[in-house]
């Protein structure tokens, strides 16, 4: 299971992590590159050069709008655009970017932001307050990411959470432009990782007359309007991204490169060693041989990327029975697949935390390898050794290879340790998008293969970002009517959000309508504190439902051109850079 499952985005911070210094502090500290594995050496730093050009491979985004959450907005946070602030390395600290200094009110609910003066767009046009308040409000905004994935999550920003159901109007929303240089955020809480959560894609600024000129289109590369160190020059779908240095972009954070251009097919190792590109991704078919040939060459981070398999929803009632999934869950021995079918390029993960949130998450909420204590939920549920089941099917969408070697090993796991059946459905990434979430026929009982990380290292996140259970329902052909709500078309975004939010309340399983009731309290308690056990509480419940089957945790390894220098990789997004502005070529 490799990178290629990323797009479930949908992209939070220990202070341990943090080495000290609190998420959203701007103190200064050193930035290092990436450790990387035994064997492998760091690349020195040089003082950085002008000019140049950084080839590599990135996914195919399905949208390059930074309010929608797909590797579209990441491109534009690693190089198009630039929001109040940014993280200055990945320890994920927080400096300056559009705004020179902000202050924070006394009671944490006030953030005062000053922008550097004299910021301009790409076009020419005046970088303002104004720009801001718009382009928070948008991202917040359900019809800006209707039918796709919102890159605003629930970041605490005062009466969003309200906007977004329809219950108070836009100019409620704790977001003000006080005059051209300085604007006002309000949350509805203290939140004391809010200047970090503000780095995220949906922070960044968009070009309100160009969007609102040529609506969807105003992505393309003649339309788009940027304030970041780059700028689109030409997106070819499916084929690739090339990006050029903005000669108009007057902030802190300039970038060293004349070009970047980045391919949407997929990752070649074979390119990088033709000199066709300066960097990819090593998978675990190449992994010895570059160990061996370049290891000089060779970087590596874990990643915050945990990978497992959704439970899919439809007439089949087999796998609704929580004993049937956690029977599966335990009886499979990651460690050893990791080792001799991964050959250590990912981690083994029986937990939905990875052990890069810090704290002891990862182990205290994780699936114990039990094989018989397995059995014996499954002759519980009605299936001794596995007779009486229904053969499992595992969607999946493997682009390197016919099917994906982990997942045959946890098959032949399951096989031999239960006595149950499995088999892969590999689809290309566009079918299998549309068949995941789809309703499924009496004749199907199975689940997919996810892939999903958070955006900064918070474990909180990995508790609300994703992997909830208001869709866990007490029988799954009550899955149709959520979809009919969902597929209105009839429906305004505000009066849809709450449909579905009244139809999650009243057909939820019982861990699915208690999961709702604690994110509830924990909405309305504002001490984190007090929050902390209801969390406690909502990690405990999910694993016992096992909706969400953890299986590793990506190992990122890259292989970076001896005259690239800057490449510091993102933990938090499968290796890539954490900005393209730091990279810079010695030829």
């Amino acid at each position: 299971m490799r990178k290629t499952w990323v797009l479930l985005l949908t992209l939070l911070v220990t202070v341990g992590l943090l080495s000290g210094c609190l998420p959203g502090q701007s103190k200064e500290t050193e930035t290092k590159d990436p450790a990387p594995t035994t064997g492998q050496t760091e690349q020195k730093t040089e003082g950085p050069k002008k000019g140049g050009t950084f080839t590599s491979f990135i996914i195919n985004p399905t949208s390059m709008d930074p309010h929608i959450y797909s590797y579209g907005a990441h491109i534009h946070r690693m190089a198009l655009s630039e929001g109040l602030v940014t993280w200055k390395s990945s320890k994920f600290e927080v400096g300056p970017a559009s705004a020179e200094s902000w202050t924070i009110s006394p009671d944490k609910l006030t953030y005062t932001f000053k922008l550097k003066k004299g910021l301009t767009w790409s076009n020419g046009d005046p970088l303002t307050a104004k720009d801001f308040e718009y382009s928070l409000k948008r991202a917040i905004d359900p019809k800006t990411w209707a039918g796709a994935y919102a890159s605003y999550q629930g970041a605490g920003i005062l009466n969003a959470a309200q906007f977004q159901r329809g219950e108070v109007t836009a100019d409620k929303i704790g977001v003000k432009a006080i005059d051209e240089t300085t604007l006002e955020i309000k949350l509805d809480k203290p939140n004391d990782i809010f200047l970090m959560r503000l780095a995220e894609v949906w922070g960044l600024p968009v070009h309100q007359a160009t969007v609102e000129k040529f609506g969807k289109d105003w992505t393309k590369p003649e339309n788009m309007v940027t304030n970041g160190p780059f700028k689109l020059k030409s997106w070819t779908v499916n084929s690739e991204i090339v990006m050029v240095r903005n000669d108009n972009y007057k902030g802190p954070n300039p970038g060293n490169l004349d070009q970047i251009k980045l391919f949407l097919n997929a990752a070649n190792i074979l390119a990088y060693e033709n000199n066709e590109v300066d960097s990819v991704e090593v998978t675990s078919a190449d992994i010895d041989r570059i160990q061996k040939n370049m290891p000089d060459q060779l970087i590596a981070t874990e990643t915050g990327a945990v990978q497992g398999f959704w439970l899919m929803f439809g007439d089949n009632q087999t796998l609704m029975d929580k004993r049937v999934r956690q029977a599966l869950a335990m009886s499979v021995d990651r460690a050893k697949i990791a080792k001799l079918v991964s050959k250590d390029t990912v981690a083994p993960a029986a937990s939905l935390f990875p052990s890069v949130v810090g704290g002891d998450w990862s182990t205290k909420y994780a699936y114990k390898y039990d094989v018989a204590a397995a059995k014996k939920l499954l002759a519980d549920a009605g299936y001794p050794d596995g007779k009486g089941l229904p053969e499992i099917t595992l969607l999946i969408s493997y682009n390197i290879a016919a099917t994906d070697p982990f997942t045959m090993a946890v098959i032949d796991e399951w096989k031999t340790n239960l006595g149950v059946k499995a088999k892969v459905e590999n689809l290309e990434w566009g079918l299998f998008s549309q068949k995941r979430f789809a309703y499924q026929p009496a004749d199907f009982a199975g689940m997919f293969n996810f892939s999903w990380t958070s955006p900064y290292p918070d474990a909180i996140n990995y508790i609300r970002g994703n992997w909830g259970l208001e869709t866990l329902w007490a029988d799954g052909t009550k899955y149709q009517g959520y979809l009919d709500i969902q597929n209105d078309k009839n429906l305004d975004a505000a009066t849809k959000s709450k449909k579905m939010e009244e139809y999650r309340l009243a057909n939820a399983s019982p861990e699915g309508k208690r999961w709702i009731e604690l994110k509830a309290a924990i909405d309305k308690e504002t001490d984190p504190a007090k929050q902390l056990p209801l969390y406690q509480e909502m990690a405990q419940l999910r694993l016992d439902a096992a909706m969400y089957i953890p299986l590793n945790i990506a190992k990122s390894f890259r292989v970076v051109k001896p005259h690239i220098k800057g490449y510091e990789m993102n933990p938090f997004l499968i290796g890539y850079p954490m900005y393209y502005r730091s990279l810079y070529s010695t030829k």
